[in-house]
């Protein structure tokens, strides 16, 4: 199996918003690119979701968590983790 085209795309996002000198622009591309081919890719949605976090655009970020819990369910890691920080 391996991984699809929107875990790679969530990698790349991942990979630009955590380097030294976070790309978020970059980030923010790529990790709505991943929700393109997949909309309820759970990564992707906690992902984008903390970088809406640290760029301080809460409402797009609580809308995410909002989307995770139907997808994922509260009792997932992604769900869990994306709470903590938004509250």
């Amino acid at each position: 199996s391996g991984y699809s085209k929107a875990d790679l795309y969530n990698y790349l996002g991942f990979a630009s918003r955590k380097q030294k000198n976070p790309d978020y622009n970059k980030a923010e591309k790529y990790y709505l690119k991943a929700l393109s081919i997949d909309q309820n890719h759970i990564g992707a949605l906690e992902y984008l979701g903390e970088l809406y976090y640290e760029t301080d655009r809460l409402v797009e970020a609580k809308s995410l968590l909002a989307r995770l819990q139907m997808v994922a369910g509260q009792n997932s890691e992604e769900y869990k983790e994306l709470y903590k920080l938004l509250n």
